[in-house]
């Protein structure tokens, strides 16, 4: 490839890599792309493995699911480029181990320099691996608790909700003289990989049954008092009040238990109020909280937080193909990706799993500065995304927030986005060609004025990543900050 690069006076290889990538598509998929029928982004995901029978079995299979063609992420995910489980499975049995036993490692040639994407080609060597280690992962913990005979079980307990039953976790306790001492009885553990590759013990009661015991309690059986006789002469509207109140066990009318839980909320803001006049921030971790759990988990009960959350679970006045193509585009940028991650990070912490609402918000008020302000920075996030439906393109108070988050630089804005072949498409043959017009001398852009649309894209895509090329500091004007439309026009 290196002397392919030198021949051809092209200095990054990795370009000459992924040309070759692309040359080497199967056949339907590489007329597909010549045709114009699949995107260079589309093309370029398909061409993250080198397997042409994966690529055409792929390739059927997803295009009558979606006759307007996947996405590069879809066609990714479908292909196992970059998938999160077999990075952990490699993670934690090691790479250099994988390769030792003869497993392959087919890079992703299009992936950005920040990650290391790819393929596992032999999962059968890999999961080999996975069941070795984990078998002695188990006889560490068998001996850890003094328990020669526990059972691992392959997934955490659920309750008939099918959510984790988080109310048959097992606590253990120090033994004297090391090791963990379990509560007496059925107890059962499971072995999870985290991101980072480490095996994660959890102990849990087998059933409940073995918790709380086969005995049901006995149904209490309340007396039902009799429902008095209307008074003599009583009117409609006198029965109807005596009605309602009569269902309240407070006494109270439906109104009056309003009104009530109106004061109530009333006396909980101005108590937060003091508190944050005292530099204490219950209102703030509240608000920061409930907001997380409900926005991460649109499956949650939202009334059991009691707050209104951010409004507007779909955006007003724009079309699903709009929002459909700006998540194919966000899927495919670092910051989409550092959201991406930072989200999995926060929903894996204990004061979002716990069901129990009032003892998460506990241990959120006791977990780290760190991790709230990463916490608020994905809540603010959410918000800023909800802004979507608005009609300016950019917002003067935007830049402020850049500024502060130092973003306002061309070159800063590099760090979390990259030009894409989906990218330029978009964009008319005029436009891209005044894009790379201030990249490469007069010559070169004529020549490039006479090619196809795909090589076009091709073309300046390299001189925009090209490594040590000035095209590395350049972002789309409307993806600036400092030199956006509302800047230029200094609004307040």
């Amino acid at each position: 490839m290196e002397q392919i690069a030198k021949g051809i006076g092209q200095p990054d290889v990795t370009i000459v890599g992924r040309w070759l990538r692309l040359g080497r598509l199967a056949k339907p998929i590489f007329e597909a792309f010549r045709a114009g029928d699949i995107s260079s982004g589309q093309a370029s995901a398909f061409a993250a493995t080198e397997d042409q029978q994966l690529q055409l079995v792929t390739f059927q299979r997803l295009a009558p699911i979606n006759p307007t063609h996947p996405t590069p992420a879809e066609i990714r995910k479908a292909m196992k480029v970059g998938d999160a489980r077999a990075q952990r499975e490699l993670a934690f049995v090691g790479v250099d181990t994988y390769r030792n036993a003869g497993g392959r490692f087919d890079m992703d040639l299009f992936a950005d320099a920040a990650e290391e994407r790819g393929r596992v080609v032999d999962e059968g060597t890999l999961q080999q691996l996975v069941d070795d280690k984990l078998a002695l992962v188990r006889a560490e913990v068998r001996a850890t608790v003094a328990r020669p005979d526990l059972r691992f079980i392959p997934d955490q307990p659920k309750d008939q909700w099918d959510n984790v039953d988080h109310q048959l976790l097992a606590k253990g306790k120090p033994r004297a003289g090391g090791g963990l001492e379990l509560p007496e009885g059925d107890i059962v553990a499971h072995i999870a990989i985290d991101a980072g590759g480490m095996p994660v013990i959890s102990y849990w009661w087998a059933s409940r049954s073995a918790k709380f015991g086969s005995e049901k309690p006995a149904a209490a059986t309340a007396s039902v008092p009799a429902t008095p006789a209307p008074p003599a002469g009583e009117s409609a509207f006198a029965g109807h009040h005596r009605a309602a109140v009569a269902e309240q066990d407070d006494g109270l009318s439906k109104d009056g238990a309003f009104a009530l839980s109106a004061v109530r909320k009333v006396i909980l803001r101005a108590a937060m109020i003091d508190d944050a006049k005292k530099g204490g921030t219950v209102g703030l971790d509240y608000l920061v909280w409930a907001q997380a759990r409900a926005l991460l988990n649109t499956g949650y009960r939202r009334d059991k937080l009691g707050m209104r959350i951010i409004s507007g679970d779909g955006l007003t006045g724009v079309s699903h193909d709009a929002l459909g193509l700006a998540r194919d585009h966000i899927a495919e940028t670092p910051a989409g990706r550092v959201a991406a991650h930072t989200v999995l990070t926060i929903t894996q912490q204990d004061f979002f799993t716990e069901d129990n609402l009032e003892v998460a918000f506990l241990i959120y008020r006791q977990t780290s500065a760190a991790t709230k302000s990463l916490t608020a920075a994905i809540v603010a996030g959410v918000a800023l995304e909800r802004s979507l439906e608005t009609a300016e393109h950019c917002c003067a108070v935007h830049n402020a927030v850049a500024q502060e988050a130092g973003i306002e630089q061309e070159a800063r804005i590099r760090d979390y986005w990259t030009p894409t072949g989906d990218m330029l498409d978009m964009f008319s043959k005029k436009h891209r060609l005044a894009i790379a017009e201030p990249f490469v001398d007069a010559p070169t852009l004529a020549g490039w004025a006479k090619a196809k649309s795909a090589d076009l894209t091709t073309a300046v895509l390299a001189v925009l990543t090209r490594a040590g090329g000035r095209g590395l500091a350049w972002a789309h004007p409307l993806l600036r900050f400092a030199t956006c439309p509302c800047a230029q026009k200094g609004e307040r």
